[in-house]
């Protein structure tokens, strides 16, 4: 089948260019002696997972307890869940998924240390953690130096649970500008990081772990003493991290919509709007058609503004690149692979919906 014969709005993934992004920054990371753990709330398809733990990612990051249960389901270790898991039921739940993998948390407190703790040994069980730090972005964290210190002495005296380290990230810095400056304060960012493992160790605390970073920061972030990277949508790419990151990643991902109305010469409208298209960042842009941009969208539309020499007809297929992979891929339950326009493959995205 072509692409052009799917019914729309369809999710399209190019798995050539995919590869190709899995293995640029497989091999970037590679060469400052950092792994990769990529983050798997970006894209939410274990397909793509296998083809990353095969080009040597280590183990996969998760932004919900729900996403690494439906990982472990399917057969991959090395979890970590990159944010707080708070409330009893959740506790549980963990405890559960560590004895059937490994399994780590972030923590940035006495009360999720606890929690996490009694579940595990009432399950059996031992739960990595990694202690949290607040390194600018202002969100979960607790503060470097001292305090994360002796957090992670609860950690290490509490039974259920066991030290492996810390975790940061500098998400805020990704649109600093120039180049040179946003170098400075990632590597100051993490600074924080490596100081504060240093310390923990020099009392004694095993920190195999330090842990950070995104797309927005991954040109720099492997080569400040970090042990692994977080990022995840550089695999398929959006318009959103295209000029904040390496140039080198290709847009894997695209939205196929129609051409539904034509109400005046310099307007189209498709049927690719909220629904279809994540608005996070700005508008999708129109991939390879001169003379069209996509204005706004409305829940189920696409205002197109044309002109001159574009002259799109009713029924014609047009691909969005989105401004916000992340977001628009979890609007879909399937995304169709190609190689150039052939579709080959359909893949499931099996995340969508494990907000839990």
């Amino acid at each position: 089948m072509n692409k052009h014969d799917l019914d729309t709005p369809a999710l399209l993934l190019d798995v050539d260019a995919l590869d190709r992004n899995i293995r640029t920054m497989q091999d970037w990371v590679t060469r400052w002696n950092c792994a990769l753990r990529p983050h798997f709330k970006s894209f939410r398809m274990p397909a793509i997972c296998k083809r990353q733990r095969d080009a040597g990612a280590i183990g996969f990051t998760c932004a919900k307890l729900a996403e690494a249960e439906l990982l472990a389901d399917l057969g991959f270790d090395h979890l970590l869940i990159a944010n707080e898991v708070i409330g009893d039921a959740k506790w549980r739940r963990l405890a559960e998924l560590a004895k059937r993998v490994e399994v780590i948390v972030a923590v940035d407190s006495v009360e999720g240390i606890a929690g996490t703790a009694r579940a595990a040994r009432e399950a059996g069980s031992e739960v990595g953690v990694v202690v949290e730090m607040n390194i600018g972005l202002n969100r979960c964290g607790v503060a470097p130096g001292e305090p994360a210190l002796q957090l992670a002495q609860v950690v290490a005296d509490t039974p259920g649970v066991r030290l492996r380290g810390v975790m940061g990230y500098e998400g805020h810095l990704v649109d600093v500008t120039p180049l040179a400056e946003k170098e400075k304060q990632v590597r100051a960012a993490i600074r924080l990081l490596t100081d504060t493992a240093d310390l923990m160790r020099a009392h004694g605390l095993p920190v195999e772990i330090i842990t950070a970073g995104g797309t927005g920061t991954a040109e720099f972030t492997p080569r400040c003493g970090t042990t692994e990277i977080q990022a995840g949508t550089y695999c398929v790419m959006d318009l959103l991290f295209k000029n904040r990151t390496m140039a080198a990643f290709e847009h894997a991902i695209t939205v196929l919509a129609t051409v539904i109305s034509r109400p005046t010469k310099d307007r189209a409208i498709t049927d690719a709007g909220r629904k279809a298209l994540h608005p996070l960042g700005g508008m999708g842009q129109p991939k390879g058609i001169e003379g069209a941009t996509l204005e706004t969208i409305h829940s189920e539309h696409g205002l197109m503004k044309l002109t001159d020499p574009c002259d799109l007809r009713i029924g014609t297929k047009i691909e969005f690149i989105p401004s916000y992979a992340e977001g628009t891929i979890n609007l879909y339950d399937h995304v169709y692979v190609l190689q150039s326009d052939r579709v080959v493959d359909v893949w499931q995205v099996s995340g969508r919906g494990k907000s839990q």
